[in-house]
């Protein structure tokens, strides 16, 4: 066995008498393979282009009824009652997406201030119960559910009993320089009656990724004091205002566990303490409190089979390899019997090298 692969290696990628001095990698049949293949896969790459437009490869299988349909079969796998969608929560959520895609933030207080509760009272749906999800810079539905169930507190929104409406936003863009779709959830229980008060004493976090940290802000308004904790690290959170607490904590992306580690908050107060679990840090999930940030670009999941960066830029790298391997096997060839007679396969390999630097080009 190992002795045939040592002579197909050597008679397709070196020349030498048994292959008369052209390796079969470069022979005419292959040559023509090559050319054949190479038309062919920049036809399916303009055709990709054409059906899917290069911002919906980022957005192709996150729609509204396809992450309602995967709320409701985790609801059901746990015998919990179905969700009804709702055209005002659809309303609330969508207005919610395309506030922040628009404003560049990711949070569920906007930086005007401006609460899940405003937007979806602002849709006319008055409530007794209400809840909201977020998620971005996810390429399938299936991913931004699997994030949620991830996050304690998504996952509580997914599968509380109290709701019985929900609605679903989605808005394309860019966030942070790079594409990305903002993906909200609203859920709700409605009021016949009227719309339950917004909790003024409970406090609101958020978490924003620094370098090689958190920044966490707190708005705490019954607070003494605040801390925040992951893994070993611990921080004193610093009173900025009378209701308002900020700090940073370390993450080394590293030493953090690849089953996540809970970021909390702990608050003291005239209410004595309480902790907040405000996020999991976990490799591989980017939902609003499952973060995994790492220094590379979103990647495109492709066809739903491979992930790439850009597919135009992956197409041309294939060309351009293409073209440094032909032009290799080209000098070696020629390098071990110079001979008019290697005229032909010569020019048949500067042939196949112009195919693909001009498809390169295209």
């Amino acid at each position: 066995m190992k002795k045939a692969k040592k002579h197909f290696l050597r008679d397709h990628f070196l020349p030498h008498r048994g292959n008369k001095h052209t390796p079969h990698a470069i022979g005419h049949t292959a040559l023509f393979g090559y050319s054949v293949a190479m038309v062919l896969l920049k036809f399916l790459a303009l055709s990709a282009a054409i059906a899917l437009p290069a911002a919906s490869l980022f957005s192709s299988a996150i729609t509204p009824a396809n992450i309602i349909s995967l709320t409701n079969e985790t609801r059901k796998n746990l015998d919990l009652g179905t969700l009804h969608e709702n055209p005002k929560l659809d309303a609330s959520a969508q207005n919610k997406a395309e506030d922040m895609m628009a404003n560049q933030y990711f949070a569920h207080n906007s930086p005007s201030g401006v609460t899940p509760w405003s937007w979806i009272r602002g849709a006319g749906y008055q409530y007794k119960y209400a809840g909201e999800n977020l998620a971005v810079y996810f390429t399938q539905a299936e991913d931004v559910t699997a994030g949620w169930l991830a996050s304690p507190t998504h996952r509580a929104n997914i599968v509380d009993t109290r709701y019985s409406d929900i609605g679903v936003g989605v808005a394309q863009g860019t966030y942070n320089g790079y594409p990305a779709v903002f993906v909200v959830e609203h859920f709700g229980r409605s009021s016949s009656i009227q719309a339950v008060a917004e909790p003024s004493q409970e406090p609101t976090i958020s978490v924003t990724p620094a370098k090689d940290s958190y920044k966490i802000a707190l708005t705490a308004p019954t607070a003494k004091s605040a801390s925040a904790h992951l893994g070993n690290a611990s921080v004193d959170l610093k009173q900025t205002s009378d209701n308002t607490w900020q700090g940073f904590i370390p993450y080394d992306k590293n030493t953090v566990s690849k089953n996540g580690e809970p970021l909390t908050v702990v608050t003291n107060g005239t209410d004595a303490e309480s902790v907040n679990q405000v996020a999991l840090v976990a490799p591989g999930s980017t939902a609003q409190d499952v973060y995994a940030f790492e220094s590379n670009s979103p990647k495109v999941k492709v066809l739903g089979v491979f992930s790439v960066n850009n597919l135009q830029d992956s197409v041309t790298k294939f060309y351009l390899a293409a073209i440094v391997f032909l032009s290799f096997m080209l000098i070696i060839t020629l390098l071990a019997k110079m001979h008019w007679r290697r005229l032909p396969l010569a020019v048949h390999v500067m042939a196949v090298i112009g195919i693909a630097t001009a498809l390169m080009i295209i």
